[in-house]
């Protein structure tokens, strides 16, 4: 898949359906790890692959 760099997403934001305020979620797909709220940043989440599934450790 190739990979969409970080700038293009710009400030792309998925809202979550719950508060994840101090949950740290890591990519099952590559090393990124991240703390969202109640929005994830695509271009934090999709640093590394062009895919991710964020789950809790």
């Amino acid at each position: 898949m190739p990979l969409i760099e970080a700038p293009l997403w710009g400030d792309t934001r998925v809202q979550l359906p719950f508060d994840a305020s101090g949950q740290k979620l890591n990519g099952l797909f590559s090393t990124v790890a991240v703390t969202p709220h109640r929005e994830l940043m695509l271009s934090a989440a999709l640093q590394d692959f062009a895919l991710n599934l964020l789950i809790q450790p």
